[in-house]
């Protein structure tokens, strides 16, 4: 299946029903779930409806939870849904409201990514303004090996957002095919995105390389 959001649903409709636009996160998009859990739950019907008339409008497959009984049936049923549909490509929502979920639906999340090899995002910005999708692996990596701790390294003293993977990286440190490999495994820890010959830094990355500067490099490797 192509790529799913998960929205957290609160009481605020914009910043719900703003999350739902295939031009922001590609053609790909073929599902939404919307999750919520009890209480106003008059307030929130009404924002899941016109959720689900969004949805429908646009093609997608449209699923809706509601937390009522323990957290981990809801995870579960959850993590149920997408092995259903098995989505390549997973966003979750940290704009909206429901906010309780959040540790609870990233848990989920990470295992999934680690069950399929699916790529999964946060959207990660300020309620109602601009927003970025960035990887959620990212943010639970607080331990790298050596060589992966290195390269990491060289790519983040790397001025600017972006690097090429020939030039300022292989031929600047004479690197072999192996690095390949290593490029590879950065990118499924969400520390780097890899394209070819272009290396973009993502923001779980620079996170974890100024803790390291301040930790004076306390990224152990195994």
């Amino acid at each position: 299946m192509g790529d799913c959001i998960i929205i957290p649903v609160g009481v605020t409709k914009e910043t719900v029903l703003s999350l739902v636009s295939a031009s922001s996160l590609g053609e790909k998009l073929e599902c939404l779930v919307a999750v919520t859990v009890a209480g106003l739950e008059e307030e929130k019907k009404a924002i899941l409806a016109g959720l689900e008339d969004s949805a429908r409008s646009m093609g997608l497959v449209y699923k809706e939870l509601w937390v009522k009984r323990e957290i981990s049936d809801f995870a579960s049923t959850l993590l149920e849904a997408l092995l259903e549909h098995k989505p390549t490509r997973v966003y979750l929502s940290l704009l909206s409201g429901s906010r309780f979920l959040y540790p609870i639906l990233t848990q989920v999340l990470l295992y999934y990514w680690r069950l399929t090899g699916a790529s999964v995002y946060i959207l990660q910005g300020i309620e109602g303004g601009p927003w970025r999708a960035e990887p959620l692996p990212g943010y639970a990596t607080v331990e790298l090996p050596q060589g992966q701790r290195r390269v990491f390294i060289q790519i983040y003293e790397h001025p600017g957002e972006e690097l090429r993977t020939m030039e300022d990286l292989i031929e600047k440190y004479g690197y072999g095919r192996s690095i390949y490999k290593i490029l590879r495994e950065l990118e499924v820890k969400g520390l780097i995105v890899w394209r070819r010959n272009r290396i973009r830094k993502t923001l779980p990355g620079k996170i974890l390389y100024r803790m390291m500067e301040v930790s004076g490099g306390g990224v152990q490797g195994h």
